[in-house]
């Protein structure tokens, strides 16, 4: 598994080369790294994995983001900034996962020393994280079933319990 699979820390997480979804697309198929704002949380950025595949778009097939949504008429894509990055790791296990959000450290985990990885739940099968309703942060059996509607808020209460 590559680096941007297992990152430890932040400051240890690797470094993308973004590019603007609207000037430039991905060249091929494939797993790419994504970065946009959370549909309903005023300034969360997320950071994840999501495929870049072929879908049926009405009578032909278009390229797309797979966070994308069909409502019979176009394909539709979250507003705000999407950027992309090429990804060369292994695909994910779970597409659950978020690699980042972006701003907001968290605190090493004292009972298993792992940093704890994001982890989303949506409101509908196959939503991707800017539509997601809770986050959670897993990293060993103890504690990760608490869920929150705000990833920030999640990763202060845990810092602030974990240094208290």
């Amino acid at each position: 598994m590559s680096a941007a699979n297992e990152m430890t820390s932040p400051s240890e997480a690797p470094c993308y080369a973004f590019h603007d979804y609207r000037k430039e697309r991905p060249p091929v198929e494939g797993w790419y790294v994504w970065r946009l704002p959370h549909k309903f949380i005023e300034g969360v950025t997320l950071i994840f994995l999501a495929k870049y595949r072929e879908r049926g778009a009405g009578f032909e097939s278009v390229l797309s983001p797979e966070f994308d949504h069909w409502n019979g008429y176009q394909v539709l894509l979250p507003k705000g900034c999407i950027e992309w990055a090429e990804f060369d790791g292994a695909p994910p296990m779970d597409g659950h996962e978020l690699l980042e959000v972006e701003g907001v450290e968290n605190v090493d985990c004292p009972f298993c020393g792992a940093t704890p990885k994001w982890r989303y739940d949506g409101r509908y099968f196959g939503s991707g994280p800017a539509d997601a309703d809770s986050y959670r942060l897993e990293c060993c059996q103890w504690a990760n079933a608490v869920r929150m509607k705000s990833p920030v808020a999640l990763a202060e209460k845990r810092n602030a319990l974990l240094c208290a």
